[in-house]
């Protein structure tokens, strides 16, 4: 199946569970990242706003700050075709920005901020058990995890529906560190 059909149906899966569903299984999803090792060691989180039928990480972001720890959110640039990861001091900041998801100001963005990332928690539309991943086709996060000059921990996060046994790979695909949804952890 090509990465176009396979987009089709698994945001259709995704989208027919209810938003009760979806909020329980993001609490799943929320407290396994809590409980981790990946997260109890790192200051400097990545992670993502919800679009469409997507994981809604909204709580996690207060629990980062409220931590004392640093969230950031990307910021889709398109004149640089790239995804800036902007630090998130309050959910009251965002702003709908591209495509509709919510955003940090651009204006905020720091060129040191790549180099101090320690955890990049990724979206998708799917995911395979190999832990490639299929996102919306515009390539932004497989050139964002290229340029990082060091190691950063990829762990993929989605509903367990989103995970099938293979997806269409690319040589610039990057391989993720991990997946985890509501029923497991592909490490």
């Amino acid at each position: 199946m090509g990465k176009k059909r396979l987009r089709k149906e698994i945001i259709c899966l995704r989208d027919f569970l209810s938003d009760g569903q979806r909020s329980a299984k993001a609490n799943i999803i929320i407290e396994k990242i809590l409980a981790s090792d990946y997260y109890q060691t790192s200051e400097h989180i990545m992670l993502f706003a919800a679009f469409g039928s997507e994981l809604d990480l909204k709580p996690l972001i207060e629990i980062i700050i409220s931590a004392g720890k640093h969230a950031y959110l990307p910021v889709v640039d398109k004149k640089s075709n790239r995804i800036l990861p902007i630090e998130v001091h309050s959910l009251a900041d965002l702003q709908p920005g591209t495509y509709g998801i919510l955003e940090p100001s651009p204006d905020n963005y720091k060129e040191a901020t790549p180099d101090l990332l320690e955890l990049i928690i990724t979206p998708a539309v799917a995911f395979d058990t190999a832990k490639f991943r299929v996102g919306y086709g515009a390539g932004y996060y497989d050139r964002f995890f290229a340029s990082l000059q060091r190691k950063v921990l990829k762990i993929g996060v989605g509903f367990d529906e989103q995970v099938v046994p293979e997806v269409p790979r690319e040589a610039h695909d990057v391989q993720l560190d991990g997946v985890l949804t509501d029923k497991r952890w592909i490490k």
